[in-house]
C-alpha cells in the first residue's frame, strides 16, 4: 500500500540511545529508565531458575532464593541490575537476592 516506506530492522540486544541513533520504534525487555520516552507494555517477562541435574549433584540444590548467593549463576547481562534477582515472598512483597555471576573459568 505504501511502496515508498522503507525501514531497517536491527535485531540486537545492545543498549543504544534511541534518540541519538534516530530510532523510531524499539522493543525492549527492560524497565523504562528514560522518562522522555513513551512505552507500552506488550507482555510480562518472567525469570526462572533452572539447573542441570549434574550441577545440582555437585553443588547441592538451593532451598531458598537467598541460597542462590552460594551458586554460580548465568544472567542476561543487559538487564539493569543483572546480578540482583527479584522474587516475591509468601506475602507478595518483592525481595532481591544478589547472585554470583559466572564461574571464573572453573569447570562446572
Amino acid at each position: 500500500m505504501h511502496p515508498k516506506v522503507q525501514f531497517d530492522l536491527d535485531l540486537s540486544d545492545r543498549r543504544v540511545d534511541l534518540i541519538q541513533n534516530d530510532i523510531d520504534v524499539a522493543v525492549r525487555i527492560s524497565l523504562l529508565l528514560d522518562s522522555s520516552l513513551v512505552a507500552r507494555r506488550l507482555f510480562n517477562s518472567h525469570i526462572i531458575v533452572a539447573a542441570s541435574p549434574a550441577y545440582l549433584e555437585r553443588h547441592g540444590t538451593p532451598d531458598t532464593p537467598d541460597a542462590l548467593r552460594d551458586h554460580h549463576c548465568l544472567t542476561y547481562s543487559n538487564l539493569n541490575d543483572a546480578d540482583h534477582w527479584p522474587w516475591y515472598d509468601q506475602n507478595g512483597a518483592q525481595q532481591r537476592t544478589k547472585v554470583k555471576v559466572g564461574h571464573g573459568g572453573e569447570q562446572r
